[in-house]
C-alpha cells in the first residue's frame, strides 16, 4: 500500500545530523508515510549512520546520486515519491511531533487547498536560543522574498515544477513560488510544524551570498508576473541589495549582471548609478550593514 506522504531528505556528509532528522520522523503522531533520503555523494560515515534505520522496520528509502546539490537530490525525491502529499526535511533540521498531521487533516478536509503551512522555530546552535516566527500570511508577499521555511510546508503531489539546478541558494523560495503561486494556501500559525537549525555552517550565515541570490531569484520571477507599478520600490531594494552584496574586493560575475539587467531593464542601470554615487554608497552600506548586523541568524 502506498504512503500517504512522501517526507523528502536530501542529505550531503550528515552523519552528525541525520540520526535526529530521522527520528523526528518516526515519533510522529501521523504515521502515514516513507521517508525519502537521497544522498548526493557523501564521502563521510552518513551511509553507515543511515544503515540502522534501513532494515526494514520503517518505511525508509535510501537513493545515492555522484550529483551534487540540494535541488537535484530534492528533485530525485520528488520521482520516486508514492506519496499523496510530500513534505520537505533538511537533514540538520526536525519535524515537529503533531505537526504532520495537523497538516494532513486539514488537506483531507480542504481538497479545494493546494497546501498547508506552519510556523518553525529557529534554533541558533552558537548559543542554543531559539526564536518561533510566525508565517506571513499575505501570500501575495511571496513574490518579493520566501515566506516559507523549507520543512514548513505540505503540499500535494500534482504537476510538481522541479527545483532549479541553476542556483545554488534560494532555491526554495523560487520552489515554492512556481508551485504555489496562485494557488489556495492555508497559512496556519497554531501549526509548529518544525525546527530549522543555524549551525554556523548552512547558508543562513552567508547574508552576502543569500542577499544576492535573493535579488536573482526576485529578478527571475519578475519575468513571471505581470508589471505593476508599486512593485517599482521593492524591485529598487533589490537591485540596491544586489550591488551591496559584493564586497569591495569581490568582482561582480558578468553573466549574472546581464541575467540582471535583462530582467529589470532601465530600473537595473539606473540603480547601478545610484549606488556608485559615493556619499550614497558609503551611506546605504553603513545602513545595510547595521540592518544584517541585527539579523537573528548572526547573533552569537
Amino acid at each position: 500500500m502506498k504512503a500517504k506522504v512522501s517526507i523528502i531528505i536530501p542529505i550531503y556528509n550528515g552523519e552528525k545530523v541525520i540520526e535526529h532528522a530521522l527520528k523526528s520522523c518516526l515519533t510522529q503522531k501521523y504515521k502515514d508515510f516513507e521517508i525519502i533520503v537521497v544522498d548526493n555523494g557523501s564521502t563521510d560515515n552518513t551511509y553507515k549512520v543511515l544503515s540502522n534505520f534501513l532494515d526494514g522496520t520503517h518505511n525508509i528509502k535510501y537513493l545515492y546520486t555522484e550529483i551534487k546539490g540540494r535541488s537535484n537530490a530534492r528533485n530525485l525525491g520528488i520521482e520516486i515519491a508514492e506519496g499523496e502529499y510530500i513534505k520537505f526535511l533538511d537533514a540538520d533540521d526536525r519535524l515537529s511531533e503533531y505537526g504532520l498531521k495537523e497538516s494532513v487533516d486539514f488537506l483531507e478536509q480542504n481538497p479545494d487547498y493546494f497546501a498547508i503551512c506552519g510556523t518553525v522555530s529557529y534554533v541558533n546552535t552558537l548559543n542554543n536560543n531559539s526564536v518561533k516566527k510566525r508565517i506571513d500570511k499575505d501570500i501575495n508577499n511571496l513574490q518579493f522574498r520566501n515566506l516559507f521555511p523549507i520543512n514548513s510546508v505540505l503540499f500535494r503531489n500534482y504537476k510538481i515544477i522541479p527545483f532549479s539546478n541553476k542556483l545554488e541558494y534560494c532555491e526554495d523560495w523560487l520552489f515554492w513560488f512556481d508551485n504555489l503561486w496562485g494557488k489556495l494556501i492555508k497559512i496556519d500559525n497554531d501549526i509548529l510544524a518544525g525546527d530549522v537549525y543555524v549551525t554556523g555552517q548552512n547558508s543562513m550565515r552567508n547574508t552576502r551570498l543569500m542577499a544576492r541570490y535573493r535579488s536573482v531569484v526576485r529578478a527571475n520571477i519578475v519575468g513571471k508576473i505581470e508589471y505593476k507599478k508599486y512593485m517599482y520600490k521593492e524591485d529598487i531594494k533589490s537591485c540596491l541589495t544586489y550591488f551591496w552584496s559584493y564586497s569591495n574586493e569581490e568582482k561582480h560575475e558578468k553573466y549574472v549582471d546581464q541575467y540582471m539587467k535583462k530582467r529589470y531593464h532601465f530600473l537595473f542601470s539606473a540603480t547601478k548609478m545610484l549606488y556608485n554615487f559615493y556619499p550614497f554608497k558609503l551611506y546605504y552600506n553603513r545602513r545595510k550593514n547595521k540592518q544584517e548586523r541585527k539579523n537573528y541568524y548572526l547573533q552569537e
